[in-house]
């Protein structure tokens, strides 16, 4: 894997905490916020997740606070956005505080889930699993690659099969081409799109990114836009990220993403990465940031640039 689960790091904090230590030291999170934030991505191209209802009725059913406790052993924070926890997006976010406060993505309720997918035209069947009219069950497996999302995916497909969903987790060898050809309906994945400007999330709901059924659509994995969202996007292309312009064309954007909800919010995502202090030190973290310690990605030769050897035989 990139990185290790939450779990296995405080197991492994606990065996050899003298010597191993992580961005946070030995405090959760453990890790440092990435660029990916992930949600429950639907593929909305396909019934019954082509409807906004059915899709606020999954998230609905989702209590991320329990996700996390349990997924994660508390070393985490539910996301309520398509944004991560960035400085410059955290005041995109902030702004538009009544608005997140009223599609409140991080609402656990049952009640309301059932309300929805009734509105939407479905009844639960004898064993209490959502059906649509002809009394089929709509396919909701929830699509999350082993070792990633080994943590999150089971919880999660728990919580949709308890809420009427016929959920079931699936990892099968070729999930990640499951997830972006159209086969799963519910899936995990994160958005690779904005750290400063939220132009570069709007990108991954773009028309134009959008490819038929059975292809890999990676450039819009949820298939979904519409025509205010375009218009948008293309008025945000077209400001400076200093003009205050950019507040109102993000306040209407986010709009439209919380009404459709082309993807259910769920974590930050987090790059826990331990390292051994043994032989090196000056590894950075928390308290000296000077780069994320990501060993995957280009920035890691300044990592190694950084550190010093402790003469340890």
């Amino acid at each position: 894997p990139l990185d290790l689960r939450p779990m296995v790091v405080a197991s492994l904090l606990a065996q050899a905490g003298d010597h191993i230590t992580t961005w946070t030291n030995k405090q959760m999170p453990y890790g440092y916020t990435d660029w990916w934030p992930i949600s429950v991505q639907f593929c909305t191209a396909k019934p019954p997740f082509d409807n906004p209802k059915v899709r606020w009725a999954v998230s609905y059913a989702i209590n991320r606070e329990q996700l996390v406790s349990i997924a994660w052993g508390g070393a985490g924070r539910p996301a309520i956005g398509p944004f991560p926890e960035f400085k410059k997006l955290d005041e995109y976010m902030a702004g538009i505080k009544d608005l997140t406060d009223q599609y409140n993505v991080l609402e656990y309720n049952l009640e309301k889930s059932a309300a929805l997918m009734t509105e939407a035209g479905f009844t639960k069947d004898d064993q209490g699993y959502w059906v649509d009219k002809d009394g089929v069950r709509p396919d909701s497996d929830l699509y999350a690659g082993v070792p990633l999302f080994g943590d999150l995916a089971p919880v999660l497909a728990q919580m949709l099969d308890s809420a009427g969903f016929a959920c079931a987790h699936k990892a099968p060898n070729d999930v990640w081409a499951a997830k972006v050809d159209g086969r799963a309906s519910l899936f995990l994945f994160g958005h690779g799109g904005a750290t400063i400007d939220p132009y570069d999330t709007m990108q991954l709901y773009r028309k134009a990114q959008v490819l038929e059924m059975g292809q890999q659509s990676w450039g819009n994995i949820t298939r979904w836009w519409n025509d205010k969202t375009e218009e948008i996007a293309e008025e945000t292309n077209k400001t400076a990220m200093d003009d205050p312009k950019m507040a109102e064309l993000f306040r209407a954007w986010m709009n439209e993403y919380y009404t459709n909800l082309p993807d259910a919010p769920i974590v930050q995502w987090f790059h826990r990465i331990p390292v051994n202090t043994t032989y090196w030190t000056n590894w950075p973290n928390v308290d000296n940031p000077y780069m994320n310690s990501a060993l995957w990605h280009l920035t890691e030769a300044i990592v190694v640039y950084g550190l010093k050897a402790t003469g340890a035989a």
